[in-house]
């Protein structure tokens, strides 16, 4: 494991970084109908975060259509907001201050597409968003599934994840 990334950037962290988005996810009981409900909350600087205006519609030709919020010209969502036709409600928010990083692995945004692209349930998501795991850029996935009622809050770093799912209740992160 290499820590490489402030040698790549033009302007390195200077120690944990704040927050930059939050989110939740909530059923059962925490929502009027019993269904789940996830939403995101970006809070970008005004001349970044007025690009992200694209909601796109993907029909890949295998595994599920999704819709995403998006940049022009982007292949994943970068704000990493995701419906698909699998029933699956996808966000995550950044976890600030980690500075691990595998070169040998493969970057999140690839993985949360794929993931998003194929997976079915939760379970399988995750299992998909960990494949590879680089630790780049480490998350607390929020999910959800429409189909079962089910929520879910993944939280992956490179060396730890966490897994919580329930069908009552909320996460945030």
């Amino acid at each position: 494991m290499a820590q490489v990334a402030a040698d790549y950037s033009n302007n390195p962290p200077q120690g944990p970084r704040g927050s930059h988005c939050s989110g939740f996810v909530a059923t059962g009981s925490a929502t009027r109908d019993g269904k789940p409900v996830i939403a995101h909350e970006s809070f970008d600087d005004f001349w970044s975060g007025q690009y992200f205006n694209v909601c796109e519609e993907v029909h890949p030709t295998n595994g599920h259509a999704f819709k995403m919020q998006t940049v022009p010209g982007y292949i994943d969502s970068m704000t990493d907001f995701y419906v698909t036709d699998a029933g699956l409600g996808i966000t995550e928010t950044t976890i600030a201050g980690f500075v691990g990083y595998d070169v040998k692995g493969i970057p999140e945004f690839i993985r949360a597409r794929k993931a998003t692209q194929y997976a079915n349930n939760i379970d399988q998501w995750v299992k998909l968003v960990n494949e590879g795991n680089n630790g780049g850029y480490a998350n607390i996935w929020l999910l959800c599934n429409i189909n079962t009622g089910e929520i879910a809050r993944y939280e992956q770093g490179l060396k730890h994840q966490e897994l919580l799912e329930s069908t009552d209740g909320f996460y945030y992160g």
